[in-house]
């Protein structure tokens, strides 16, 4: 079981999950949130630069040069007025594909039109050396299943975005492993001197449905 300290930050967040691959949602005692996200099916398709990867409702980790597999971010919230004390994340036993494979590296966006020759050699370079760095070594790309991302705000909650990257590919070898759920906790405080009437009013009944 993988269990990993994302990030240590004193920012306010709310206490929701903004994403609807998300079932479970659990306030603990000592003021913290534990969400659980369920992965869905993956499927391998074969392409003539190698095997291609996806997961249902996931979107793409596309880092020029770096292995193209699912990911997708998730934002996470705790209750107004509440500070961050720690991202941490835990998965079950990974799951080892059977048989090898050559998961095609994310290509190199080009310029519709006009290009400029000096940016795309920068960006041919980044390209070469993100390739080497990943394809040459036998360590897990990427190394965490669960990224922090970046603090943001709806209305009057602050979120949390992690991307969850639920495959991690070993290129020397060949080897995909696969995550089939993964758990995000987030622990928070509540400062002494907070008060709920320094928060904006913002309580509409539709808007709350989904917030």
């Amino acid at each position: 079981m993988k269990n990993a300290n994302l990030k240590s930050y004193g920012l306010g967040l709310a206490c929701f999950v903004i994403a609807l691959m998300v079932t479970s949602v659990g306030v603990s005692a000592d003021e913290g949130i534990s969400v659980t996200i369920p992965i869905g099916p993956y499927e391998i398709n074969y392409t003539e630069q190698g095997q291609e990867i996806s997961v249902e409702n996931f979107g793409r980790l596309l880092v020029p040069g770096k292995p193209n597999l699912p990911s997708k971010i998730f934002a996470i919230a705790i209750p107004p007025g509440a500070e961050v004390g720690e991202v941490t994340f835990t998965t079950g036993e990974g799951v080892t594909l059977p048989g090898t494979y050559e998961i095609s590296p994310a290509p190199l966006p080009r310029v519709i039109g006009q290009e400029d020759p000096l940016i795309y050699e920068q960006d041919k370079r980044m390209y070469e050396e993100n390739y080497n760095s990943v394809y040459g070594s036998d360590e897990p790309y990427p190394q965490n299943v669960v990224e922090f991302v970046r603090s943001a705000g709806y209305r009057k909650y602050n979120l949390v975005d992690v991307r969850v990257t639920p495959l991690t590919y070993r290129p020397l070898s060949g080897q995909l492993t696969y995550y089939p759920e993964v758990t995000v906790q987030v622990s928070y405080t509540v400062p002494k001197d907070f008060s709920p009437e320094e928060i904006i009013i913002d309580n509409l009944p539709r808007t709350e449905r989904i917030a």
